[in-house]
């Protein structure tokens, strides 16, 4: 048995095991401390969907070498600046009345932050 543990740990890896683990027992305390798992598991995903966009905006500031002092503020405004225009650009793009004026935000990349924002 104890095995059969270790070879799971080793092909899963450590981190992977302690951070499934202890999100396996957060969600056990949970339900002991009657807090409801629906809006439970909508927030962590929110919040892992928003802190996935953030990382990923990272990856070119560490690509690029300037550092993780200089990239993470500068990747996450970048983020956080992204997901706003794309916000922005939609609720302007789909007023009817505003269409007429708002045709230059209708080309691909402002459609790709669209759908990056969502």
């Amino acid at each position: 048995m104890l095995e059969r543990v270790k070879e799971v740990i080793r092909s899963y890896g450590l981190p992977r095991t302690i951070i499934t683990s202890f999100f396996a027992a957060l969600c056990l305390l949970a339900m002991v401390v009657n807090i409801p798992i629906a809006p439970l598991m909508s927030d962590i995903l929110v919040r892992m969907g928003m802190n996935g966009i953030l990382v990923l905006a990272m990856v070119p500031a560490i690509l690029s070498g300037i550092g993780l002092n200089f990239g993470l503020p500068l990747g996450v405004l970048c983020g956080l600046l992204g997901a706003l225009t794309a916000i922005e650009l939609t609720s302007v793009a789909l007023r009817p009345s505003s269409l007429p004026l708002s045709w230059p935000f209708l080309w691909p990349p402002s459609l790709a932050l669209v759908m990056v924002g969502y």
